[in-house]
């Protein structure tokens, strides 16, 4: 019977977390608590950033973005570095570090098709 009490608080703990996370997004999009999308350019900034400077490390070691290996190693580097400047960016947009890792692959991957990318140039 323990367990089962226990199961029902859980479950019920959970749905208010559901809930009030739902809400939680409802009320920003309704009063448009980032009406010019400062916050999310922001991030995006940052984001930059970070994309630069595994562009360039990238470079300096002689690393090929072009493996998905290297590229991830770098990736998850600059993550850790956005992480811990822009925190509470990331709380309010309900970014995680997961979505940082992705937006800096997806730029880098960005990159790599707009130019001719050779990590052994001396340009």
């Amino acid at each position: 019977m323990e367990y089962l009490v226990g199961f029902v608080a859980l479950l019920f703990g959970a749905g208010i977390l559901a809930v009030s996370g739902w809400g939680i997004s409802i009320l920003k999009a309704r009063f448009a608590l980032d009406p010019g999308g400062e916050l999310l350019k922001s991030l995006e900034v940052w984001e930059e950033h970070a994309a630069e400077w595994i562009i360039a490390k990238a470079i300096d070691a002689g690393k090929d973005l072009k493996i998905p290996e290297t590229r991830w190693e770098l990736v998850n580097e600059a993550t850790e570095w956005v992480v811990t400047r822009a925190p509470m960016l990331m709380d309010f947009l309900g970014y995680d570090r997961k979505d940082v890792a992705n937006d800096l692959e997806t730029i880098i991957l960005n990159f790599l098709q707009s130019k001719v990318y050779d990590p052994n140039s001396d340009d």
